[in-house]
């Protein structure tokens, strides 16, 4: 029972577009579909929450989000995404109230 009560409590992501201010992108407000986690060479990670438009920019957003991550870093010359994964995430499950399923 607890387990599906995560599942319900559970808020939808949004596109990180929404959040974020990336050149050449207007805001998003869409539901993320993929969940996007980017390695870079000095072993951290970057997680960004895409939606289906914006997964073909997913590299390019990825390399953004770095430099601004990094910008102060002294390395940041020598830093470069080693890989991106994707994970597809799961609608968010609805609610069903057992007065909807009694016949009129």
């Amino acid at each position: 029972m607890q387990a599906w009560a995560g599942l319900m409590s559970r808020k939808q992501k949004i596109c990180t577009l929404s959040q974020a201010k990336f050149r050449n992108y207007s805001p998003c407000e869409e539901a993320a579909e993929y969940r996007l986690r980017a390695t870079v060479s000095n072993g951290q990670e970057l997680v960004l929450y895409l939606c289906s438009s914006h997964m073909p920019h997913a590299w390019e957003l990825a390399q953004v989000l770095m430099d601004r991550r990094f910008a102060d870093s002294e390395a940041k010359h020598d830093l470069r995404l080693e890989c991106i994964s994707f994970h597809q995430l799961k609608p968010s499950p609805q609610l069903i109230h057992h007065k909807s399923l009694r016949a009129a």
